[in-house]
């Protein structure tokens, strides 16, 4: 995976945010991703976000 991307998302956009925001917070579950208000949890980041839970997922079986 390259430097730039995480989660197969480039970084600087909001799905890479999302991503980041879940592992960084070391979130338990994706109804996790909207929990704090202060984060602009916009379609874009939601999608990155949950994406994060479901490579982890896979990563599991």
């Amino acid at each position: 995976m390259k430097t730039d991307e995480l989660g197969g998302y480039k970084q600087g956009t909001e799905q890479y945010n999302g991503y980041r925001y879940a592992q960084d917070n070391s979130l338990k579950s994706a109804d996790q991703c909207n929990d704090d208000a202060e984060v602009n949890a916009n379609k874009d980041f939601l999608e990155g976000c949950k994406t994060y839970f479901e490579h982890h997922e896979e990563a599991l079986k």
